[in-house]
C-alpha cells in the first residue's frame, strides 16, 4: 500500500511540474465537453418552410400564422403550384412545404375533415420525422383551440409526461455519455504518457 501511495504521489508531482501534462489532464476534457456538448444536437429548429395555399381562406391563414409563430418554422416563401415543390427542395431553399387543398375551410366546416399535406426533405429521415411531428402538433393544437368543448366526445386521452429532460434538449442527452467517453480517452492518454516518460 505504501508503494502504491508513493507511486501516486510521484505521478502527481510529475503532473504538477509538467504543464503540458496538466493541460492534457484538465484542459482537454473541459474543452472537448464544451465543444462536443453544444455541437452535437438532435433537436430541429429554424425549419425553412414554404406554403402552397390553394384555398386562401381565413382557416389556412390562421394555420399558417400558428405554424410560424411556434418558433420552430421559418417562412421561406409561397409556392404557386405543385410543380414548384421539387425545384425548391432541390435548390435547398426549403426543408418543408405545407400544402392546403382547395376550399379548405369549406370542407372543414361541411365534412369536418380537410386535407393538409406536409412534404419534407427525406435526405435525413430522422429530421424529416421530427419536422412532420412538429407540424402535426401545431395543427392539433390549433384544432383543439378552435373546437367547441360541448361538441367534443368524451374519451380517454393519453398525455405523455417527460420525467427527464422535458424540454427535449439534446445537450442533456449527450453530455453524460460524452463525459464518460472523454474520461476514458484522457485515462488512456495519461497512461501512455506515463509509460513513455518512464
Amino acid at each position: 500500500m505504501k508503494r502504491f501511495i508513493a507511486f501516486i504521489r510521484k505521478e502527481f508531482y510529475h503532473i504538477v511540474r509538467d504543464r503540458r501534462t496538466a493541460a492534457i489532464l484538465f484542459g482537454m476534457p473541459i474543452l472537448q465537453l464544451l465543444l462536443f456538448g453544444y455541437a452535437i444536437r438532435n433537436e430541429v429548429s429554424e425549419v425553412k418552410t414554404g406554403i402552397l395555399d390553394m384555398s386562401h381562406d381565413t382557416v389556412t391563414e390562421a394555420l399558417t400564422d400558428k405554424l410560424f409563430s411556434s418558433g420552430t418554422f421559418i417562412f421561406a416563401g409561397t409556392l404557386q403550384s405543385e410543380k414548384d415543390i421539387a425545384p425548391a427542395f432541390a435548390a435547398g431553399r426549403m426543408n418543408e412545404v405545407v400544402v392546403f387543398e382547395p376550399d379548405f375551410a369549406g370542407r372543414l366546416q361541411k365534412d369536418g375533415v380537410a386535407q393538409m399535406q406536409a412534404l419534407t426533405d427525406g435526405s435525413d429521415p430522422n429530421v424529416s420525422r421530427i419536422v412532420t411531428g412538429y407540424t402535426q402538433a401545431v395543427v392539433h393544437n390549433y384544432l383543439a383551440e378552435q373546437a367547441d368543448g360541448s361538441a367534443r366526445q368524451v374519451g380517454v386521452e393519453a398525455v405523455p409526461l417527460m420525467m427527464f429532460n422535458p424540454s427535449l434538449k439534446s445537450v442533456y442527452l449527450f453530455v453524460p455519455g460524452l463525459m464518460a467517453m472523454i474520461l476514458m480517452l484522457v485515462s488512456t492518454l495519461m497512461t501512455s504518457i506515463s509509460i513513455t516518460r518512464e
